[in-house]
This record gives structure tokens, sequence and C-alpha cells, in this order.
């Protein structure tokens, strides 16, 4: 068994189709956890797992599958959507940010010298692409698709 965490840019292109708010944080967040599922469903298929968060607003509108605005609402609700699509039985967990072991990753890439330190090999993908009418697309997946 090892640790695995992924990195990835979020593109100018993503950052325009997102709703404007004074930061862009919390689409990180669940973003983060979205590109878990398809980026690891060949183990994560059928079986329980932790998602660890130090954002716990998004934990809720993870837990719930739904948020505030347009774009957080369609990413909660695609977070839901891999859960059923992949048999997987999530747990949302908080973890204080400065416990949080993957969050160097989103800082510094895949030298993360303290993701290093603790065995989690990072790797980057891709970012994501929205679908053309994101995020007024109907609540499916292909609102959001990945190049894994």
């Amino acid at each position: 068994s090892h640790a695995e965490g992924i990195v990835f840019d979020i593109t100018d292109e993503f950052f325009a189709r997102l709703c404007q708010r004074k930061t862009q944080i919390n689409v990180g967040e669940l973003l983060g956890m979205l590109v878990a599922f398809p980026t690891f469903a060949k183990y994560l298929h059928a079986c329980s797992t932790i998602i660890f968060c130090d954002n716990i607003g998004m934990i809720h509108t993870a837990v719930n599958g739904a948020g505030y605005a347009p774009d957080i609402r369609l990413l909660a609700h695609c977070i839901s959507l891999y859960t059923s699509k992949f048999l997987i039985t999530p747990w949302f967990e908080y973890v204080n940010t400065f416990s949080n072991p993957t969050d160097g990753g989103s800082r510094e890439g895949i030298t993360c010298e303290t993701a290093r330190s603790l065995g989690i090999c990072l790797r980057q993908v891709q970012c994501p692409k929205l679908h053309v009418r994101f995020p007024s697309a109907s609540l499916q997946l292909e609102a959001i698709s990945f190049d894994v």
C-alpha cells in the first residue's frame, strides 16, 4: 500500500467560468475532492473511503451534494454522482489546515517536502474541463470532464 496524491493547476479559462466571488478557495476545496474520484477510481470502486478537507463549509456542501451558488452546487452534485457511479461510500472528515499533509501540494506542487517526508507521492494531473454551459449545465457528470 502506498499514499498517493494529485496536484493540478486551475487554468485561467476555468477561473473565468466560475461565479464571481472574492476568492475561489471553496471551489478549489471541492475540486480537490472531486478530481480524486475519477483519478483513483480503480482503487476506490465499491469501497469505503475517507476524504479529508480543511474547510468545514465545503465538507457540509459535499455531504449535502448541494451548495449556495450554481458552480458550487454543480461541483458538489458531481461529487455525489461520482460516489454513486463508482459505488463509493464516502466519509468526509475535517482536518486542521496545519495538520493537512496534502495542503502543501496545493501551494508547492509535486515537490512538496511535507508530503514527501510523509511518504505521499504527488503527481500532476490535468485541470478538469468544464462543459460549455457550466455552471448552468444540467446536473450530470458531463458538466465536468477529466483527462485521467
